[in-house]
C-alpha cells in the first residue's frame, strides 16, 4: 500500500500538519505492507527522528542537566528509512530483552518496552499510538544525563547513547520493528526496537560537525537543516 494513498489519513492520525521548518515528509516507506498500523509505525518512527534531528540541527536541543543548549549542526543528515534495517530490528525484537546494558562496545540499536493490558484488542494499534513516546524517551537521555561535552562522546558517556545514535550526523537510514511479547501468566509486554546504520556512534568521534545548518552539504540540504545524502 503506497503511502500516498493514505497521506490525508495520516495527517489526521499522526497530527502533524506539512510543515519544512519542522523536516516533516511523507515518503513511500520501501516495505509498506497491508496493514495500515504497522505502516503507521514505521512513519511515525522515522518522522519522529527527524523532528527530532531537526530541532538539534538549529540549535534548539537542551544539553543535558544544564541551561546550555547544543551548538546548531552544519551536517546533520535526514534519515531514511530502511528494510534490512528492520528486518534485523525485528530479530532483536524477537528476543524480548527487558533490560539492556548501554555499551560502546556493542551500538547500532536502540530498544524500548511497554506492557500492554491483557484485555488489549489489538497490539498494532497500541504501538502505533506509543511510537512518539517510545522515540522521545530515547532522545530524552540527551537531557536528563551529564552533557555532552565538545559533541565527543567518552567512555563515560554510556548514558547518552539512547540519544547519542538518534543524534549522530554520520547515521542516515534506519528501521524499526516490534514484537509482542508473552511470557506465560505474565502482562505481555511490546519490544520496540530501531536498528540504526552505519557508521554507528563511537567513543573520541563527534556526533556531528558545529555550524550553521546546512552549511555542509550546500544544495543538498532540505527543511533549512538537514542534509540529503541519500534517494528516496
Amino acid at each position: 500500500m503506497a503511502m500516498r494513498i493514505i497521506t490525508g489519513y495520516l495527517l489526521v492520525v499522526l497530527g502533524f500538519s506539512l510543515s519544512h521548518s519542522q523536516g516533516i515528509y511523507y515518503p513511500e516507506l520501501p516495505c509498506s505492507s497491508n496493514n495500515l498500523f504497522y505502516d503507521l509505525v514505521r512513519l511515525k518512527a522515522l518522522q519522529t527522528h527527524n523532528i527530532l534531528r531537526t530541532q538539534l540541527a538549529n540549535g534548539k536541543q537542551r544539553n543535558g542537566l544544564t541551561t546550555e543548549f547544543f551548538p546548531m549542526a552544519s551536517n546533520m543528515s535526514l534519515l531514511k528509512y530502511d528494510c534490512e534495517l528492520e528486518k534485523i530490528a525485528r530479530n532483536i525484537s524477537k528476543l524480548c530483552l527487558k533490560d539492556s546494558a548501554h555499551d560502546f562496545e556493542h551500538v547500532g540499536s536502540n530498544n524500548a518496552i511497554f506492557e500492554l493490558e491483557y484485555d488489549s484488542i489489538s497490539p498494532e494499534i497500541d504501538v502505533s499510538e506509543s511510537v512518539n513516546y517510545l522515540v522521545k524517551r530515547w532522545w530524552y537521555a540527551g537531557e536528563i544525563n551529564a552533557p555532552l561535552k565538545n559533541l565527543t562522546p567518552t567512555s563515560k558517556d554510556t548514558l547518552l547513547i539512547p540519544f547519542l545514535q538518534m543524534a549522530n550526523a554520520a547515521t542516515t537510514s534506519l528501521g524499526c520493528a516490534f514484537t509482542v511479547c508473552k511470557n506465560g501468566g505474565v502482562r505481555p509486554f511490546v519490544s520496540f526496537v530501531c536498528q540504526y546504520g552505519e557508521p554507528h556512534v563511537s567513543v573520541n568521534v563527534p556526533i556531528y560537525k558545529e555550524g550553521a545548518p546546512c552549511s555542509y552539504c550546500n544544495n543538498k540540504c532540505v527543511f533549512g537543516s538537514l542534509c540529503k545524502y541519500t534517494s528516496f
